[in-house]
């Protein structure tokens, strides 16, 4: 009984955890998106589909996120230390190159 406490507890903080980078990723990548424009390079077209298909995909991470923390009874704001790391993430996206960008905004 004691493990499955310790089990429910540890999947809280996890999910807790991570709930802050799952929310904010597509904000994470807006910046980098925004720097690109469709037709100045075959690199800049790459990208910004890859971007583009980036933000797409996190919204269905975050549907799947809540589902998975229903069910598993998770409710609560995430710690404070995750959310000085989410904005730094933020900060990086936001005023970094294209390059640096891209790297914070990875998982």
């Amino acid at each position: 009984m004691m493990d499955l406490r310790r089990e429910q507890e540890s999947t809280g903080h996890f999910m807790m955890g991570l709930w802050p980078f799952i929310e904010r990723f597509p904000s994470f990548m807006a910046p980098s998106l925004l720097d690109t424009r469709y037709g100045r390079s075959p690199g800049d077209n790459l990208a910004r589909r890859r971007r583009a298909c980036s933000v797409r995909v996190a919204q269905n991470h975050v549907e799947y996120w809540r589902q998975w923390a229903a069910a598993a009874a998770v409710a609560g704001a995430s710690a404070p230390r995750h959310r000085r790391l989410v904005r730094w993430r933020e900060d990086i996206c936001n005023r970094g190159t294209l390059a640096a960008g891209g790297m914070a905004a990875t998982p």
